[in-house]
């Protein structure tokens, strides 16, 4: 295990909040080493149409953001820097709806997909498994930022709102 992701629970107004607000609630993710040593924060706000999420490193810095914007029979987040410039952009394609292209421009870098866990898992559990799959040489930068991305992507698109 490289790093432990865990939703930071907020008592009884996360609970009404999980409840009524369901994927469109307000929530913090901390990424933590198998030390428990914290090494980034994710935070979305409260969203009724688009998502947003930032992510800061273990002092508080911002690192990046990740922004779900509009997009013709796809979905599609920009992944931007502390400074609002966008690193790369993430594109699902409509007939596939389990992957996302990590892209550079109109250069592919990776993606984001997300596994077959088998039938019974699939049926009974609401976990999932992701694959990120990023190129030799990708800018350190963006890494934490597609992995903070992967767990967006899955409270986005395949959180059940049940």
């Amino acid at each position: 295990m490289v790093l432990h992701a865990g939703e930071l629970s907020g008592g009884a107004g996360g609970f009404f909040s999980r409840l009524f607000l369901k994927s469109g609630r307000a929530f913090t993710i901390e990424f933590r080493e198998p030390s428990g040593q914290l090494a980034l924060t994710m935070r979305r706000p409260f969203t009724f149409l688009f998502s947003r999420a930032t992510i800061s490193d273990e002092t508080g810095t911002l690192v990046g953001t990740i922004r779900q914007r509009w997009a013709w029979f796809a979905r599609a987040f920009d992944v931007e820097d502390d400074s609002g410039r966008v690193l790369a952009s993430l594109h699902g394609p409509f007939f596939r709806p389990w992957t996302f292209r990590v892209m550079l421009g109109a250069r592919q870098i990776g993606a984001i997909k997300k596994m077959w866990s088998g039938i019974g898992k699939e049926m009974f559990s609401t976990a999932d498994n992701f694959e990120i799959e990023l190129a030799a040489g990708t800018s350190p930068q963006l890494r934490p930022l597609c992995l903070a991305a992967t767990l967006l992507i899955d409270f986005v698109y395949f959180e059940r709102s049940g």
